[in-house]
């Protein structure tokens, strides 16, 4: 501003300057004495246009701060002059320009027009062009946290450097940013990652707490993974994608994989806690071998181990009530151990079954095969261990080769299904149950039930002859029934429905004896008709004999509770006869013994007055006396009335009128 009022006097004094010879000559063309005046006039003119020079000159002073500077051009070139100061550029012309102010994290590019290089200027500071030097830009530094870092290229030389902070970075002038700020990877004490140098082709493993500034030829080949922190009990198996080999790390530790290896299954194993009555199968898968590991212990596989479909087992606990069957998978003998022992097969051995001491109870018998499949048999009884087919014993173990031979019997009401196993067959008598139809003489359809009472006396027998006891003697039975019912009519049959059962079974016992069977009774329990309108009247026939025997039984039973009730009264009244004479005699008893007592009284009373009053009489009335007294106190104690004649008073009436 001061600059602006400074050229304004300036100006306003040069046309001053200019106009005052014209004003002087007016001035005097205007008065009288003109001659007197030209030559001072002329002198005047002439002092006013050297003022008019100087004045002229000094319009072309330039003042500049100390942000300012002149670019001055004249036949020789360009030059520079820097502020703050004055300046005369009268002959040559110029520009003048304000310089640029970096600040203190800005720096700018300058180019020199004549060479074409470049140069950095960085701040804070006041950037003074040259005569030949052009600003290309302005821009702020890059501040870096202590965690980033750039990725600089040199454009000259296409080479790349890594800047990483903390800094305040700047780059050159033939240097570029290729990206944007990049963050470094931060990595736990239980991270790694792969890194992999593009130039050299070398892949390496960084992990523990540090931070990774990848350089520019290095690239990521993975994301940040965790190490397997693995426990006491934990391991992993790790394969070398390189060689094939395949390596185990047990904890506890941190596992961290090599630059080709990777984790087999993709899964922490567990090691396998064996107890000491416990075992696994191990196969090496690469040699085929195999070994039992028994336990106490903690078992980690190999490389090549694994453990079989089996998965762990217990120990047989060999004891008196157990055995164990055990295989030769080399030989293919079978054995059984039965000495006390906790047992555990060996690689060649396999446990083919654990078996139980078989005891029978005395009315228990089994049957079973050998190796030659002949048929054995065994019996709880001691008495029936004497037959020439048993055992001799009554607790045993399967041996060898020996398996049970189980029955397949019928079962149902008629004997329809197959399906009920035996394994230990009671040999005691026992009940079955049937059902069977037949038809009588005059074409009435019955259906039979009723019991059979049967016993297998013959278990030899029963398994030469049958495989389904309940069902031959079920279905022969049938047979028997319908045809004995079809000889006789329905009336017969009512009749003697127990005596055709009877005879069923009667008839023919060499069915039942060749299979070693005894039936001890066949009973009819119930019979009815298939047909409705038959069994209606059949049912009307019976409802009324049932009424008949209920009426006559119901008359029994009211003779029975009358004759009853006159005995009863016969009883009763002999009974009061003899309470009649027990009372009379009670009561002659206490009569007896009340008068004694009172004769011993008044005898008492009489001798012991006879000194004081010796009137016998007198004696005797004062004991009536007393006797009064006694009956007046018992009757006042009541409700009675008492009257007493002058007699008994010894009362006297006088009349004493005035005469």
């Amino acid at each position: 501003m001061f600059e602006n009022i400074i050229s304004a006097l300036q100006t306003l004094l040069v046309y001053a300057l200019a106009l005052l010879p014209s004003l002087t000559l007016c001035i005097i063309y205007a008065v009288d004495d003109a001659e007197r005046w030209a030559g001072h006039a002329a002198a005047f003119c002439i002092g006013s246009m050297c003022l008019f020079l100087v004045v002229k000159l000094c319009h072309k002073v330039l003042i500049l701060d100390k942000d300012e500077y002149l670019i001055l051009s004249g036949t020789s070139g360009k030059s520079f002059v820097r502020g703050p100061g004055i300046r005369f550029p009268v002959f040559t012309s110029y520009e003048r320009c304000k310089a640029v102010t970096i600040g203190s994290v800005e720096y700018a590019i300058v180019q020199d027009d004549i060479t074409g290089t470049l140069r950095q200027v960085q701040g804070p500071t006041l950037l003074f062009l040259g005569p030949y030097e052009t600003l290309k830009s302005t821009s702020e530094a890059y501040n870096l946290s202590p965690t980033q870092y750039f990725i600089v290229q040199n454009i000259l030389t296409s080479e790349k450097r890594l800047e990483r902070g903390p800094q305040v970075f700047i780059p050159g002038p033939y240097e570029r940013l290729i990206g944007e700020k990049v963050e470094a990877v931060a990595l736990k004490h239980n991270e790694f990652i792969k890194i992999q140098d593009k130039e050299s082709g070398k892949i390496w493993i960084e992990s523990g707490v540090k931070l990774i500034f990848l350089e520019p030829t290095h690239v990521l080949m993975s994301k940040i993974l965790s190490a397997w922190s693995l426990k006491a009990d934990e391991y992993v198996k790790l394969i070398d994608s390189a060689t094939g080999k395949i390596r185990v790390a047990r904890g506890e530790q941190l596992v961290i994989p090599g630059v080709t290896e990777s984790l087999v299954g993709d899964q922490i194993l567990k090691a396998t806690r064996l107890k000491a009555w416990e075992y696994v199968l191990v196969v090496n898968t690469a040699s085929g071998d195999s070994k039992i590991v028994k336990g106490p212990t903690m078992l980690f596989l190999g490389p090549s181990e694994m453990i079989t479909s089996t998965g762990k087992q217990q120990a047989v606990e060999v004891d008196q009530e157990t055995a164990v069957l055990v295989r030769n998978k080399s030989t293919g003998q079978q054995r059984l151990l039965t000495e006390p022992q906790l047992f555990i097969p060996t690689v060649d051995e396999e446990i083919l079954e654990v078996r139980k001491l078989i005891k029978l109870a005395d009315n228990e018998s089994m049957i079973c095969t050998d190796e030659k499949g002949d048929f054995r048999y065994f019996y709880g009884s001691a008495e029936k261990r004497k037959r020439p087919e048993a055992e001799a014993d009554r607790s045993f173990f399967l041996p060898p080769y020996w398996a049970e031979q189980p029955l397949l019997w019928s079962r149902g009401r008629r004997r329809e299904k197959r399906d009920l196993v035996i394994h230990r067959f009671d040999i005691r008598p026992q009940y079955m149950s049937f059902e069977f139809a037949c038809r009588t003489a005059d074409n009435v359809e019955l259906v039979l039930e009723g019991t059979f009472f049967w016993e297998v006396v013959s278990l030899p027998d029963m398994m030469r002859m049958t495989g389904d006891a309940p069902g031959d003697i079920c279905n022969h039975a049938r047979s028997q029934f319908i045809q004995l019912v079809s000889k006789v009519k329905l009336q017969e049959f009512m009749d003697d429905f127990n005596g055709i059962a009877a005879r069923a079974h009667n008839d023919d016992q060499h069915f039942y004896e060749s299979r070693g069977i005894k039936i001890h009774s066949l009973e009819i329990t119930k019979y009815s008709c298939a047909d409705r309108s038959t069994a209606a009247i059949l049912e009307q026939i019976i409802q009324e004999t049932t009424n008949r025997m209920n009426r006559l039984s119901q008359q029994e039973s009211e003779n029975e509770v009358a004759l009853f009730k006159v005995n009863g009264m016969i009883e009763q009244e002999k009974m009061n006869a003899d309470l009649l004479t027990i009372q009379h005699q009670h009561s002659e008893s206490a009569a007896i013994n009340n008068g004694t007592a009172e004769a011993e009284m008044v005898r008492s009373f009489l001798a012991g007055l006879e000194e004081t009053v010796p009137d016998l009489q007198s004696r005797i009335e004062l004991w009536n006396v007393l006797r009064k007294g006694d009956a007046l106190t018992t009757i006042s104690q009541g409700k009675a009335h008492v009257y007493f004649t002058p007699k008994d008073v010894n009362l006297s009436i006088e009349n004493q009128g005035s005469s």
